[in-house]
């Protein structure tokens, strides 16, 4: 925290990562913890379950190569609303049941097409949970990619909607 107040008020930069951070860190002779300090076992738990889930989890991914009519007939047999669209690099956008209905009068269209690296809607690790429930609300999906930082498209996991909700006590109708 001393680390990043000294960036805000000693620096033109809003934020610094990685060896940059460290860097900034020593030169002003503040203390780093150590990054495993920084690890929740909650959260490794957390993760493991979900790789361990795998294949119940390719329901939520969409190649770029698919075109809008192919993803909307696999999106209203699957029962999900949100979807990854990964490519070569990783994760490369996100969509929704919505646009992909609003997209059907481009019905030949690639994903790749409707999909944009500049408006990813994503979270990184270390964001809070409120942040993820307003990117979601803003965005109208209800999963989001949780990314790296040093490369937005390299997939650490995602957060869903009921996991947020799960998290601030608001049950689901269906979990009763």
């Amino acid at each position: 925290m001393r680390a990043a107040r000294k960036i805000l008020s000693d620096s033109e930069h809003v934020y610094f990562v990685a060896e940059g951070a460290e860097r900034f860190a020593d030169e002003h002779g503040i203390e780093l913890c150590r990054n495993e300090d920084l690890i929740i076992p909650r959260e490794v738990e957390r993760l493991r379950e979900y790789q361990a889930q795998g294949e119940s989890h390719a329901s939520h991914l969409f190649t770029p190569e698919l075109t809008v009519r192919e993803a909307l007939k696999r999106a209203r047999a699957s029962g999900v609303r949100t979807w990854l669209v990964a490519d070569h690099r990783g994760v490369a956008g996100v969509v929704n049941l919505t646009r992909l209905e609003q997209g059907m009068e481009s019905a030949n269209r690639k994903l790749g097409d409707i999909v944009s690296d500049s408006a990813l809607p994503h979270v990184h690790s270390d964001h809070g949970l409120d942040l993820a429930l307003e990117r979601m609300g803003a965005n109208q999906v209800d999963l989001l990619p949780v990314v790296s930082r040093a490369d937005v498209h390299k997939l650490l996991g995602v957060v869903t909607l009921p996991d947020v909700l799960a998290s601030f006590g608001v049950r689901q109708p269906d979990s009763a």
